[in-house]
């Protein structure tokens, strides 16, 4: 949508999807935009309009909080940008402001900065774990060398104690039970490396999940990269079409300013020319097609157009509103006859 409105807020211009997507009732002309939006919209979208209209020629970008979201029942991309037109020969700048509807674009991204966020949160739960498991089993091994150490112990002591059989069939029952208790221990941290090999498992199903969500966004980003080029290959292609007409073209907007015109228009009107009416008599520069044209003015007439001593040709010329009547736009047609 857009909407252009003066340093008062009063809106000079909106169309059909501006309305819709500000939830403007009415034709809305004239009438205060900041007052006619919802009140929790008016104040950053003064900010972004006053910001234009001093000055500012880059454009301003708003992304509307999520409370005005809420009551729109939409998410919107505001931005604005300064529009400088001549009025009654007096320089007036103007604010344009543009409103997309990127709705689906944003619950998308809540989803996937919500799903990128849960994810986080378990791999990080999945580290905490894992980092548990390894001191378990540093301390495991630590009790295992002790256990190595004091079995040593009792060997030794068993080799002293074979002189008597009584002190080495106690000494044999001791060896066994620690024997039995390293066993079980040894169980114990063989249990421990399985979790901990699954921890690390489910860590690395984690980090799968994290990479093919922002292969996801990337394929996003490319998606809306491609439809911008697209629309530039359209621009382009229109002009090519427009230039392959014989018949010349050119638009004026109110202010007279010329906003679009093909190669057959440039040919004749382009540089010093001079313009004759059907007899050869010269055109004051006022009464030139062009200039009628600019002020939107409806006429059709022949004249001869020279450059220098040379005679470009005779060619008729017409000019009428082009598109609604509230947007007072000229067309200016030119067509060789001879």
């Amino acid at each position: 949508g857009v909407v252009v409105v003066d340093r008062s807020y009063d809106i000079r211009a909106i169309n059909v999807a501006g309305r819709r997507l500000l939830d403007i009732r009415g034709a809305g002309l004239g009438d205060d935009l900041i007052h006619q939006v919802t009140p929790t919209l008016g104040a950053p979208l003064r900010s972004v309009i006053d910001k234009a209209l001093n000055g500012d020629m880059t454009q301003t970008t708003l992304q509307v909080p999520p409370d005005v979201a809420h009551e729109l029942g939409r998410d919107l991309a505001i931005s604005c940008s300064p529009v400088p037109v001549e009025v009654a020969g007096d320089s007036v700048v103007l604010a344009q402001v543009e409103i997309t509807d990127v709705t689906e674009f944003a619950k998308h991204q809540r989803q996937l900065e919500a799903e990128h966020g849960q994810l986080e949160s378990e791999r990080d739960q999945l580290q905490d774990r894992a980092g548990e498991a390894r001191v378990a089993v540093r301390e495991l091994r630590h009790a295992n060398d002790a256990m190595a150490a004091e079995l040593g112990r009792l060997r030794a002591e068993n080799e002293q104690l074979q002189l008597a059989h009584e002190e080495v069939q106690a000494a044999a029952e001791e060896i066994e039970t620690l024997n039995e208790e390293q066993q079980a221990a040894n169980e114990e941290l063989e249990t421990l490396n399985e979790e901990l090999q699954a921890t690390v498992e489910e860590l690395n199903t984690t980090n799968d999940d994290l990479q093919a969500r922002s292969v996801e966004l990337q394929e996003s980003t490319s998606t809306m990269d491609r439809h911008t080029r697209q629309s530039d290959s359209d621009r382009a292609r229109l002009e090519r079409v427009l230039d392959s007409l014989e018949t010349g073209l050119a638009l004026f907007d109110p202010e007279g300013q010329l906003t679009v015109a093909n190669a057959g228009y440039r040919d004749v009107f382009d540089g010093a020319v001079e313009v004759l009416d059907e007899s050869g008599s010269p055109l004051a520069d006022e009464t030139a097609p062009s200039a009628r044209a600019m002020r939107g003015e409806a006429f059709q007439s022949r004249v001869q157009v020279r450059r220098g001593r040379r005679k470009l040709g005779t060619f008729d010329v017409r000019a009428a509103a082009f598109g609604p009547d509230d947007e007072g736009f000229t067309l200016l047609s030119v067509r060789r006859v001879d």
